[in-house]
């Protein structure tokens, strides 16, 4: 997504991670925790700022945050009797303590505008995943025949070495191509 269509998100791997965390947990309350834990970001950053602590110290308060919310929701929703299978685990809990350290980062040094635009990316991709990941058919197909995981290689070595225009840039330049 990054090297052919142009999205950022936040790091390689957080998209696929959160992806991983709706499907542990249920798409639904992956989005409603996942807006919690955006909106745990912008308080976060205000009151730690203002502190300023170290690295482990700042993460070790993230944690106890995420931990707090997750087991919150996991309380009130089975209380509701909404997403009764999920229980908290540590997976969601380092996912999202590293999310919002990378989002505090980038509010930081990008501002909200920026840092809305790649997390709107990053959802949008961690969605789509989401669902080729619950596709039936596409499990069996990878777990039956594991060896054609070689040609996902084989497609990452040909986006590797494209260099062409991205499908953003298409859009963001269309002026200058009318023009030539």
């Amino acid at each position: 997504m990054r090297n052919i269509v142009g999205l950022r998100t936040f790091g390689i791997f957080m998209p696929i991670l959160l992806a991983l965390f709706f499907l542990e947990s249920s798409l639904l309350f992956g989005l409603v925790f996942f807006t919690g834990v955006v909106g745990i970001g912008f308080l976060e950053r205000k009151v730690l700022q203002k502190l300023y602590l170290l690295a482990v110290p700042r993460l070790s308060i993230i944690m106890t945050m995420v931990v707090i919310l997750l087991t919150a929701c996991a309380l009130i929703f089975s209380q509701m009797g909404v997403f009764n299978k999920f229980t908290p685990t540590l997976f969601p809990i380092i996912i999202t303590t590293v999310f919002i350290e990378k989002f505090s980062i980038m509010l930081e040094e990008e501002g909200t505008l920026n840092t809305l635009k790649v997390i709107t990316n990053t959802s949008i991709i961690a969605i789509t995943i989401f669902f080729l990941l619950k596709l039936p058919g596409l499990q069996v197909f990878v777990y039956t025949y594991p060896e054609l995981l070689l040609i996902s290689v084989a497609a990452q070595i040909l986006i590797g070495k494209y260099t062409g225009y991205r499908l953003t840039e298409l859009f963001r330049f269309k002026d200058f191509f009318k023009t030539r």
